[in-house]
């Protein structure tokens, strides 16, 4: 495992008043396991939802390697790409992430900020499969299927159910909290099962790697 952590004087201003508080950090972390390279990469410090060219640096240095290496590679940040039902791609992927990701150097994306569960068929200029994870805690509104015309990626699944029974029709507004669990396997296919606030399966879905690429299989 590699990590690195960067300080940055000019992150929330705020803070100047309070010089005794911790300085603001940013940090990204590597982890290794088999054939598998784990990205994470805190987009929250260094202006929001954007990487600064040092992590960029660091990201795209591990990621190279483990390409090289034939390894499948899962980045994660806390800032999305894009959202879903709305046009646009958001500056952390137009600006910051777009050299990386038209190496093809990112299989699987993984992100939260938005408050939903996603996953999108494999972005036509990258190859990655994307997915908004945002869902496990905070109350959010449903989602419609109807505005999956607007996504900027076409969707595989996305969760449309509400929080609670439709019986006795108790807040029927409010989505599906739930998390999604993933299983690395040896012979490179990878599951991605999205569990409900109560562990009730919602979806499954099987990636499979070569490790120059992913694709959904089944």
């Amino acid at each position: 495992m590699a990590a690195r952590a960067t300080s940055s004087t000019g992150t929330w201003r705020s803070r100047s008043g309070h010089p005794s508080r911790q300085v603001q950090e940013g940090a990204c972390f590597c982890i290794d396991a088999g054939q598998y390279r784990i990205i994470g990469a805190d987009t929250q410090w260094w202006r929001h939802g954007r990487l600064s060219d040092e992590v960029l640096t660091e990201i795209e240095g591990w990621l190279q390697e483990a390409r090289d290496a034939g390894k499948t590679t899962l980045l994660c940040t806390s800032q999305h790409g894009w959202d879903f039902g709305k046009r646009g791609r958001t500056e952390l992927l137009k600006r910051d992430l777009r050299p990386i990701l038209n190496k093809r150097l990112v299989d699987l994306w993984f992100w939260g900020n938005v408050h939903h569960a996603a996953l999108y068929e494999p972005e036509p200029d990258s190859g990655l499969i994307a997915s908004c994870v945002g869902w496990s805690g905070f109350p959010y509104p449903t989602i419609s299927q109807g505005d999956e015309g607007r996504c900027e990626v076409p969707v595989r699944w996305a969760e449309y159910g509400t929080r609670f029974h439709p019986w006795p029709d108790l807040r029927p507004d409010m989505g599906n909290n739930g998390w999604l669990r993933v299983r690395l396997f040896a012979d490179r296919h990878i599951e991605l099962i999205y569990l409900d606030w109560m562990g009730h399966e919602r979806h499954r879905a099987t990636v499979t790697s070569d490790g120059s690429g992913v694709r959904f299989s089944g």
